[in-house]
This record gives structure tokens, C-alpha cells and sequence, in this order.
């Protein structure tokens, strides 16, 4: 492909390349524009790059970002959960479509996107205008390399984002002390509430607060004292696609979170109980035939700590210490994997067990001993 590159009147470098001939004979030109000779060189040699294998090169200058964008949207839509899927739409309506949307695809380049990521962890997006978190940040360039990586797997070309790699990102999580467990534990004994039953749910079986907000009467076997989670509550955020949020009843996170779990002894006569009142149909936590909103529980979970002088944690850390209390009481891994509806116990060590300082003398003192 033939090109040249000259310095204009105004300062700024163009390059022409020749890219075909029209339908009149007369030769196409795609004309690119830099600040210094060495960038303008650069974006020829990446757009030279690019190519689509049975098309002409002239087909290809045209895709912009947001094209392929809405289509790997669209073909992600057949295989990815409802929720998921939302994210997927918000993340590319907010951060993505605002900095390269209208951009034609060779114009993205790994300087290109080096410079977003620090632009969002300094400045922010357009929209905010605040710093976002590394974590933030990580989803969204996470986003980014599945919209290229699935041009490169249709388009067979360049793609930009496979050799950026964000450090590792380690984050401090609140914990609960045995001592604030402690506390939990023998207030949710004076406590009949349905608040404190659905706290009670989480910190003795170990179920996520959605699966917690999504249980019906029918889910609770009281013949053979067992509990079935089959589905979850989550608010799905539709505005991206100029819809409003929607509260869903839904499958659970995967597959294996489908499960049966015996109900521990020191809950059966408290399930009972609160049973009672209710038809099979009905959401134990909701009114009217709706169920909780997982929001609202973690609202009343935060009242409940601060009437107890606890430290204000996130409902999901009563799930971490569950798993790991069952840890440290010798409880089988497979059984407690199971019970939490992981797919291999290696994501329940890895994520859910979290070893207090008191068990970790206690085991070194075990060993030293022997």
C-alpha cells in the first residue's frame, strides 16, 4: 500500500495512503493526522495492519469502535445472563462508546488506550469528572479486551488491548473479629424479627443475600429440615439501553449454585416459627407477593449492627466468615464448597476462607507442640 506523509501550513503532519480506486476509476485516498512525524508514521503502519480477510482494506477504514462495540453487544446478549449483560451495556454507553465510539478501529492503539486508563484513574470519566478505583477501572479495560478480542476472532485483525496489562490489585476488606461475631450471634438470639431471621440465614447457612431475598415458603423441605436455593434477587440496571432499573427473580450466580443445604439445628425451630403466617408461594422477606429488595436488607442489616455497636460491614462478609468459621471447626472443604454452591473448592479457599490471627496461633502452636 502506497502512502506519503508532508508537514502542513498549520503544523500537523498528514499522511495519504492509497487505498483502491472508486467506482469511477479515480483513486481512494484515507488521509491520517498527527502532531510529529513519528505518530503519523505509527497510525499509517497501524492502519496498514488492520486488514479483513475477503474484503477490500477500504471496507475496514470505515468500522468505528462503537460498530463493533453493538455487536459484540448484541451476539454476548445469547449467552450471558440478564445482569451481566447490563453491566456489559452500561460500561460501554458511560466509559467506552465517549472515548472511541465514533474513532475508526485503526486509530486505537496501545498508546490510545494507556492513555484512557490513566486518564480514568486521574481525572476521571466525562460524565464524573472524579478518579475512579482500580478496581473500577480493571472491569472496564476487562470490558475493553472482550469487545477486541472478539473483533480480532471476527475480523481477524490487529488487536490492540492483548498486551496491556494492569498491576494487580489487592484490596483491603473489613473483616469480622470473633468478638463482633460473638455479639451477632447472641443478639440474633433475642431478636425475632424478619430482619434478624434473613441476618440468621446468612451467618448459620452461609447464602448470599440475593439468594437470601429471593426465598419462598416451598424452598424450605421442614419434613426433612432441608433448604433449597433456586433463584436470586438483584436490581438490573436497564439505563444504558434508556430504561429504567428493574427489581428480577432470577437464576442464581451459576449452575452450582442451585443446591440443597440441611438446615442447621439452631435454625429449624426459628424457621418454623416465622413459617407459620405464610403460604407456599410467598417471599419470606417481601410483601405482597415481591420479594425483598437486596438493597433494602442490607439498609436494615446496617441498622442492626450500629444497635449493636458493631463496625458497619457489607452483608456479603457474613458469607466470608461463615466459611471461614466452618474452616476452623474442621469442617470438610468439598462439603463446605457444596454448601456454598462453588464449582471447586479451590475458589472457596482462595476467596471465602480467611484464617483470624487467633487461629493462626492456634495452629502454629499445634504444630510447635508436635
Amino acid at each position: 500500500m502506497n502512502f506519503n506523509i508532508y508537514r502542513r501550513k498549520d503544523g500537523r503532519y498528514e499522511g495519504r495512503l492509497n487505498i483502491g480506486k472508486k467506482a469511477d476509476g479515480k483513486i481512494q485516498y484515507k488521509y491520517v493526522y498527527a502532531n510529529s512525524y513519528e505518530e503519523c508514521t505509527a497510525k499509517i503502519q497501524q492502519f496498514i495492519s488492520f486488514y479483513y480477510k475477503g474484503k477490500p482494506i477500504t471496507s475496514l477504514a470505515k468500522i468505528k469502535f462503537q460498530d463493533i462495540g453493538y455487536q459484540w453487544l448484541s451476539v454476548a446478549k445469547n449467552h450471558t445472563k440478564e445482569s451481566t449483560w447490563s453491566i456489559y451495556a452500561y460500561v460501554l454507553k458511560r466509559y467506552l462508546n465517549p472515548t472511541f465510539g465514533k474513532r475508526e478501529l485503526y486509530l486505537i492503539n496501545e498508546t490510545v488506550i494507556n492513555e484512557f486508563i490513566n486518564r480514568l484513574l486521574t481525572k476521571g470519566a466525562a460524565i464524573s469528572r472524579k478518579p475512579l478505583s482500580k478496581v473500577t477501572v480493571h472491569n472496564i479495560i476487562v470490558i475493553l479486551k472482550m469487545i477486541f478480542g472478539f473483533m480480532e476472532k471476527q475480523y481477524a485483525i490487529v488487536n490492540p488491548v492483548k498486551n496491556i496489562h494492569l498491576s494487580k490489585i489487592n484490596t483491603r476488606k473489613k473483616f469480622l473479629s470473633d468478638k463482633h461475631w460473638q455479639i451477632i450471634c447472641a443478639a440474633l438470639q433475642k431478636d425475632e424479627s424478619a430482619t434478624a431471621t434473613a441476618i440468621s440465614i446468612a451467618v448459620y447457612m452461609g447464602l448470599r443475600i440475593g439468594e437470601i431475598c429471593a426465598l419462598q415458603k416451598h424452598d424450605i423441605d421442614f419434613d426433612n429440615n432441608i433448604l433449597l436455593v433456586c433463584k436470586t434477587v438483584q436490581r438490573i440496571n436497564y439505563t444504558a439501553i434508556g430504561k429504567k432499573t428493574k427489581l428480577v427473580v432470577g437464576e442464581p450466580k451459576s449452575p452450582t449454585s442451585r443446591r440443597y443445604i440441611p438446615i442447621p439445628d439452631i435454625l429449624i425451630p426459628r424457621l418454623k416459627k416465622f413459617c407459620q403466617e405464610y403460604s407456599p408461594d410467598d417471599f419470606l422477606f417481601g410483601k405482597n407477593n415481591k420479594p425483598l429488595e437486596p438493597r433494602t436488607l442490607q439498609c436494615r442489616f446496617k441498622k442492626f449492627l450500629q444497635k449493636n455497636d458493631i463496625p458497619v460491614i457489607n452483608f456479603h462478609q457474613l458469607r466470608h466468615k461463615f466459611a471461614g468459621n466452618c474452616v476452623e471447626n474442621n469442617v470438610d472443604i468439598k462439603v463446605l464448597s457444596e454448601i456454598l454452591g462453588h464449582s471447586n473448592v479451590s475458589i472457596t479457599l482462595n476467596y471465602y476462607v480467611h484464617p483470624t490471627m487467633d487461629f493462626k496461633r492456634k495452629q502454629l502452636n499445634m504444630a510447635i507442640k508436635k
